[in-house]
């Protein structure tokens, strides 16, 4: 009987080392969760730039040091959008101060919708404003649909993939006008022979291939009627003459 209760003792206290060092780590948890946030922040562009404007990221403070995903922060989102950066990576030092490492995104386009309106593009669709065209591919652009659906300056982003085709299509061919106007659904452009050209928004690089694949065919230049419209909005592409 005493071995048999010695046996339930030990047991007992088994399970209750097992449980107090559960509850003590669960404790330290909660204590490193409530007591461990940021408070300090250091912050620079591509190791060595200080970042712009840093005061806007204070209201990173008090945000817990562990359990916290700094890449997918609203705030920093917010900041990288307003600055054109990227959060790289970053590092936290225990026990309140977070190291911010942002990349700039390299610019990649530029829209022109008058002499005096100009907007630059980078490769994720956020957008500055400069009064002088910079040396980017430039499109000429009149438009019924808004560029900046959120009042912010950030491209609309079917608009932005259909841009970066555009651009792609123009630095190979030349069969195009630099110059678009942008509906609801499509794009109307020119070729350089003064063919209207209609493109949905929706799988572009397609698209643009099949107006390639066209625009060099013979059969078109060997055609009685002059080509009027390519219309690509359909599953098969639709040509138009001028008669």
């Amino acid at each position: 009987m005493e071995t048999c209760q010695s046996s339930t003792d030990k047991n007992m206290w088994l399970i209750l080392q097992k449980w107090g060092s559960s509850l003590l780590f669960l404790l330290l948890i909660i204590v490193a969760y409530r007591l461990l946030r940021i408070q300090h922040i250091l912050c620079q562009v591509s190791t060595d730039a200080p970042c712009p404007n840093e005061h806007h990221l204070s209201e990173l403070k008090n945000t817990p040091i562990f359990f916290s995903n700094l890449y997918k922060n609203s705030v920093i989102e917010t900041y990288g959008q307003a600055h054109n950066l990227t959060l790289k990576k970053y590092k936290i030092y225990l026990p309140n101060i977070v190291e911010l490492n942002f990349t700039k995104n390299p610019l990649v386009y530029s829209i022109q919708l008058n002499a005096a309106e100009v907007y630059v593009v980078s490769e994720n669709g956020v957008v500055g404003i400069l009064s002088v065209p910079p040396d980017l591919p430039i499109i000429k652009v009149q438009t019924a649909v808004a560029l900046f659906p959120n009042s912010d300056l950030i491209l609309e982003p079917r608009l932005h993939i259909f841009f970066l085709s555009f651009i792609a299509y123009q630095a190979t061919n030349t069969q195009l006008a630099t110059d678009l106007t942008l509906q609801e659904d499509f794009a109307e452009l020119r070729s350089v022979d003064g063919v209207h050209i209609f493109v949905p928004y929706e799988n572009p690089e397609k698209k643009l291939w099949q107006l390639q694949q066209i625009l060099q065919s013979q059969t078109l230049t060997n055609q009685n009627e002059p080509l009027r419209e390519i219309d690509l909005r359909f599953d098969l592409p639709v040509l138009r003459t001028q008669q």
